[in-house]
């Protein structure tokens, strides 16, 4: 290429113009590096929900809910009421700054408060009823053997012993009437080789789960194993088969199974499979690489696929939450969580390790009150610190808004920062540390 510059020949007064100009694109350039470097190291995370369009696909909050239990999709809180939603957000943050536009036919004096809590978003749900053993556990107490049948405690009756349906006495968990009592009493078993619900088998090396007098095979050793011990399975020979039908279904995995098929990973919840996204998710949700099966498409073609799992996801039905402070256990249910009320009761559903979480950062709020805008006087907006929520386990934000009085709202808006200091800054740097680490260690072992 030719150079031509060498050949222009600039005045005095072109040449300082030039100059300025250079200085001015380096400078421009320069700032610029540094507003990147910036929004890099110290970012912001937006969340938006528009009333206007509470149908669009922008919206990454939770539909905003009245304290009723109702959504408010159309914008408009009753005076005195309270609305929630939650946002989803890996990390940790500085501070929050909550707003919301009103609508033009609103006050514009008005008196609102918002506050937040942290956690899973499902171990924020509401509590529901305790849950007693699961089905097919042989329990004993004071002399006596049950077996959970479609979740009543059915009690061997005559001799008070099981040996009249080939059971070993020594296969029953001893527990306290306490632990009995949180499944509700059925009908006692009386007639021989009638075997109830629940009851299990291992006939020619595969495993059966009794249902209405039908034999529903396990899709697999996995499948049996993330609900039984095989100790609870009566050994059959192949004649056994004779006398009930095969059901046509195949009993599968336990709720809140972790899977892995083909380099994708799966967790299997009401008869479904819902493929989690990412790493982050996985992790972010508190499960353990551990806990995950490797399974073949036999074992998963049993399921219909769901939809993606991601980081807005609430953990599925099954789930197992276990409190740090003092291992308390709940289970997903419905958009309930269910107390667990005894370790030998949790023992019966768990067959991995339970999430971790903490039942005290239930009551650790921060609040503020909103304030109206100076440059546009249909905004408000108020900043929370988030600094003592940094050590707590979940990354669900669950904002509670009330106002004295009636509002109407185009959109609520929330805005994560993090402050520009070392502290953010190490934080960062160690961020890449560990994600270039990470990359080499997986090369390597690879």
């Amino acid at each position: 290429m030719f150079d031509l510059t060498k050949e222009v020949q600039l005045t005095n007064t072109d040449k300082k113009i030039y100059r300025r100009l250079q200085f001015s694109l380096y400078a421009f350039a320069l700032l610029l590096a540094l507003l990147l470097s910036y929004l890099i190291i110290f970012p912001h995370k937006y969340f938006s929900f528009s009333f206007l369009n509470p149908n669009s696909n922008q919206n990454n909050t939770s539909v905003p809910i009245l304290s009723s239990g109702n959504s408010l999709e159309n914008g408009s809180l009753p005076p005195g009421n309270k609305l929630s939603f939650d946002t989803n957000i890996a990390g940790d943050y500085s501070k929050a700054v909550i707003s919301f536009n009103l609508n033009g036919a609103s006050k514009k004096t008005i008196a609102s408060t918002v506050s937040v809590r942290r956690s899973y978003q499902a171990f924020m749900y509401s509590l529901g009823d305790p849950i007693g053993f699961r089905n097919g556990s042989l329990l004993k107490n004071n002399g006596s053997y049950y077996i959970i049948s479609d979740s009543t405690l059915r009690k061997f009756a005559g001799a008070n012993n099981p040996s009249f349906l080939g059971y070993d006495a020594n296969n029953f968990q001893a527990v306290s009437t306490e632990e009995l009592a949180y499944n509700q009493l059925g009908e006692d078993i009386v007639v021989k080789n009638f075997y109830p619900n629940g009851a299990l088998f291992r006939i020619a090396d595969n495993y059966y789960i009794m249902d209405n007098q039908k034999l529903e095979k396990f899709v697999s050793d996995q499948a049996y194993l993330s609900k039984y011990d095989p100790r609870e399975a009566l050994s059959k020979d192949p004649s056994f088969l004779d006398r009930y039908p095969l059901s046509d279904d195949l009993a599968g995995f336990s709720d809140g199974t972790l899977v892995a098929n083909g380099g994708s990973v799966f967790i299997i919840s009401d008869d479904k499979i819902l493929p989690v996204d990412n790493v982050q998710t996985f992790e972010s949700k508190g499960y353990n690489w551990n806990d995950l099966l490797n399974v073949g498409e036999d074992e998963i073609a049993i399921y219909q696929k769901d939809k993606l799992f991601n980081i807005k996801s609430p953990h599925p039905n099954g789930t197992i939450f276990k409190t740090v402070e003092d291992g308390k256990f709940y289970m997903v249910r419905n958009g309930q969580k269910h107390p667990l009320p005894s370790a030998a009761i949790a023992a019966s559903w768990l067959k991995k390790t339970p999430v971790a979480v903490s039942e005290k950062a239930l009551d650790i709020h921060a609040e503020c009150v909103f304030k109206n805008s100076f440059w546009n006087r249909s905004s408000y907006a108020c900043e929370i610190p988030l600094d003592k929520f940094s050590t707590l386990i979940g990354f669900t934000y669950e904002f509670n808004l009330a106002s004295d009085t009636a509002i109407q709202m185009d959109s609520l808006n929330v805005d994560y920062q993090k402050n520009v200091n070392k502290a953010n800054f190490k934080a960062f740097l160690l961020g890449i540390y560990n994600s270039i680490i990470g990359t080499y260690a997986s090369n390597t072992t690879g």
